[in-house]
């Protein structure tokens, strides 16, 4: 399930790039989140929702996503 070999720079900021939009969007669409439109937009949110997302990307990048054969 986990390995090396499924590890590609391609998939893995692919993902993170994913994790953070779709992470942003619910926060700024559905408030999900204590922070308000303005909030979401400052460094300190921008930065940690980009360290979260990038990390969730990294690990996810590992796991064999092709269908077994």
């Amino acid at each position: 399930m986990f390995s090396t070999k499924n590890f590609s720079w391609k998939k893995w900021i692919t993902l993170s790039l994913f994790v953070f939009v779709f992470t942003w969007l619910l926060a700024y669409f559905l408030r999900l989140t204590n922070e308000n439109k303005h909030e979401l937009l400052t460094v300190p949110s921008l930065a940690r929702r980009s360290v979260t997302a990038l990390l969730v990307g990294f690990f996810i990048s590992f796991i064999r996503t092709e269908p077994k054969q």
